[in-house]
């Protein structure tokens, strides 16, 4: 029996972690990838506070880890498959054995969106895992936002050339734009969208994954015109959805976007569930954001504990 479960390991859920392990309370964090969630992902963030050089993703995520366990708090490898029970008595059933919880804090990010268009299972989600796999190739990047921007810069270390395919055009912020503009290793194709990623046997990629990619076929939204793009690989970073299948027994509420609504003691409609960090409605997506959502998590359990369920 934990005071408090919290599922998922990235910033928000290590932050809130740190707070309530520090103040005694037993913590088990329960990640079922990498500690530090997208972060750790993340080749180089340079906008978090306190690191005025920079710092790469992963090297922060394991900060956190270490700060969290100095506390107190047990961080676990594992995948929460269904919680259930009422507040003060939850029971976490996951592949590695079952928890049990008087509180439990949602912290599980949200997963890249997939590409859906003919030939998507060749498609890659994470240049800091797969960039280093095209060296000397050609790739294809699809998506305008900031993760999109930076991935296709990162995957520049590796490959020869990389098209940017973006169909409501750049929407990163100006360093990242300017970045962009700076490198000639990249084409932007504002307005455009891919329709089908084609492979050697001329159907869709599905001759031996992305090894028999060739090209993408892309297609102008306002002109209907089309066009293959040379490629030996596809990655894709058009957004991302909430992971909260483990809540399916239980009726907390989300928002149009799935996302988990919590009230202003970041608690979720069910009494005892929390929720911090990109799963929950209105989120940032941003680092130092998932730590301030992880701090005030924290403290508003440790009242919640406090006041609910300590004799």
């Amino acid at each position: 029996m934990a005071d408090v479960a919290i599922v998922g390991g990235g910033p928000s859920g290590l932050t809130a972690a740190i707070y309530l392990a520090r103040e005694g309370f037993e913590v088990v964090v329960l990640e079922k990838g990498a500690v530090g969630g997208q972060m750790a992902l993340t080749d180089r963030i340079e906008n978090y506070p306190g690191f005025p050089e920079g710092i790469g993703g992963a090297e922060l995520a394991m900060k956190f880890r270490e700060q969290a366990k100095r506390f107190g708090a047990t961080v676990r490898s594992a995948e929460v498959q269904l919680v259930s029970g009422a507040s003060g008595d939850f029971k976490i059933v996951t592949d590695m054995g079952d928890y049990n919880a008087k509180a439990v804090l949602v912290a599980t990010g949200a997963a890249p969106k997939k590409l859906e268009i003919e030939g998507s299972e060749s498609v890659r989600y994470c240049a800091t895992c797969d960039g280093v796999l095209y060296e000397g190739k050609r790739l294809v990047c699809v998506g305008g936002a900031d993760s999109a921007v930076q991935e296709a810069i990162f995957l520049t270390k590796f490959a020869s050339h990389v098209d940017l395919i973006a169909r409501s055009g750049v929407r990163a912020h100006g360093g990242l734009v300017r970045e962009l503009e700076q490198n000639d290793k990249i084409t932007v194709h504002e307005g455009w969208v891919p329709v089908r990623i084609i492979g050697r046997g001329g159907g869709g990629a599905d001759v031996g994954g992305d090894a028999g990619v060739t090209g993408v076929e892309i297609k102008n939204v306002e002109s209907g015109e089309t066009r293959v793009l040379t490629t030996d690989g596809v990655f894709a970073f058009i957004g991302a959805e909430p992971r909260l299948e483990f809540l399916s027994g239980l009726n907390v509420n989300v928002d149009e976007k799935g996302l988990v609504v919590i009230d202003g003691s970041m608690m979720s409609s069910v009494e005892g569930i929390f929720a911090s960090g990109d799963v929950r409605s209105g989120a940032a997506r941003q680092a130092a954001t998932a730590v301030g959502d992880g701090a005030r998590a924290g403290i508003e359990i440790r009242e919640w504990l406090a006041s609910v369920l300590v004799d």
